[in-house]
């Protein structure tokens, strides 16, 4: 399993969450609001901390990139877009409703 992390500035969330809907392997999305700050330098007098948005994904290892590729053509097409994605592996995942766990509880 693998849990992708997207950070970004992004607001258009309904075509977003459209778009990541039909994509296979999406079994659900967590979207936070967040504040943070990355390389850039802010101009003198600009808020150092800056508005994002943490996107989690849960999904299987052979959908990763399928997602992935979905989330960079929905960015690309945006001009300016500015953000991060970061991939990393769940070793595991449990319903606490039924205690069953596994690949199939994402």
């Amino acid at each position: 399993m693998k849990k992708i992390e997207v950070f970004t500035e992004f607001h258009h969330f309904n075509d977003f969450c459209h778009k990541l809907r039909k994509t296979e392997g999406v079994t659900g999305v967590t979207v936070i609001n967040a504040r943070g700050f990355g390389r850039g330098k802010p101009e003198y007098g600009e808020q150092i901390l800056k508005d994002k948005t943490k996107i989690e994904i849960y999904c299987a290892d052979e959908v990763a990139d399928s997602i992935i590729s979905t989330i960079l053509d929905m960015t690309n097409a945006r001009q300016k877009f500015k953000g991060k994605i970061y991939v990393m592996p769940v070793e595991d995942a449990v319903r606490i409703s039924t205690g069953e766990r596994g690949a199939g509880e994402v």
